[in-house]
């Protein structure tokens, strides 16, 4: 089927001015799909971050909780006594949870 002149014309046309929606739709729809990824990816770095942070935090608190309570406990038994070398044996044993070290 063959168009009038005028036709094809109207038809380049239409299709000029659509391509150009078609494109700047398509061109933001791959760019906010790009920067939800980015946002997303972002987050969970933020996430992870944070919960390294949170536990870095707590374990340097327990850490200092834990000079201290040793540190009262060593001398209370240096109080009875004992040598600072024996108070720390003897608190270290007490207090242990669990160690690698010697």
């Amino acid at each position: 089927m063959n168009f009038s002149d005028e036709i094809r014309e109207k038809i380049k046309q239409f299709a000029k001015e659509q391509s150009q929606y078609y494109l700047e739709e398509a061109e933001i729809t791959y760019l906010e799909k790009i920067q939800h990824k980015i946002g997303q990816t972002k987050n969970k770095f933020a996430n992870k971050l944070s919960k390294l942070k949170s536990r870095s935090d707590v374990s340097l608190d327990v850490q200092n909780d834990l000079i201290l309570y040793m540190s009262d406990y060593l001398k209370d038994l240096m109080e009875k006594g004992f040598s600072e070398q024996e108070a720390f044996q003897l608190a270290k044993e007490e207090l242990k949870f669990q160690s690698e070290t010697a």
